[in-house]
């Protein structure tokens, strides 16, 4: 399945739209910012909550907790002081492979196929993501996923190792 997600550019809370493959609005992302770090949420377009995405700044650390149905799936770790970016995932035996820094990259599950690709797009409104997710189980998991690199990862940003533990 396909979905396209599109950044917003207005008010500061919502953060992206997401649709699906016939252009219909499927989830919304929108934010709260916090001494701590920002709490993101994705929710349908009925408002139901989907998953959270919650920022933790540690000592030398950004962590990205992310919770689908109220429980913690995998946490993003991003260390920002190094001259390379660094990029792990835990809580799920997936590497992230390819061009973070240009938003193209593959997310390779543990029997080495690709649970979801992510592909940047440009059409007549701007900048777009496309999201290919392989198997319907892990749309939460690959949604909050990409999320939070579209987030964290400045296009033509520094170099990005992306690893797993």
């Amino acid at each position: 399945m396909k979905l396209m997600i599109r950044q917003t550019r207005g008010d500061y809370r919502e953060r992206f739209l997401i649709f699906d493959e016939k252009g219909e609005l499927k989830y919304y992302v929108w934010g709260t910012q916090r001494n701590q770090g920002e709490t993101l949420k994705i929710q349908d377009k009925k408002g139901i909550e989907y998953s959270t995405i919650r920022q933790r700044n540690f000592f030398f650390l950004i962590g990205y907790s992310i919770e689908i149905s109220g429980i913690r799936s995998a946490t993003l770790l991003q260390n920002p002081v190094t001259f390379h970016t660094l990029l792990k995932v835990r809580g799920v035996d997936w590497n992230i492979r390819g061009n973070l820094r240009e938003k193209t990259f593959e997310v390779i599950g543990e029997n080495q196929e690709a649970v979801m690709t992510h592909t940047r797009k440009w059409d007549s409104k701007g900048e777009w993501y496309e999201l290919e997710v392989r198997y319907p189980e892990s749309e939460p998991l690959c949604l909050a996923i990409a999320i939070c690199i579209d987030i964290i990862l400045p296009i033509g940003g520094g170099a990005i190792v992306a690893i797993n533990s």
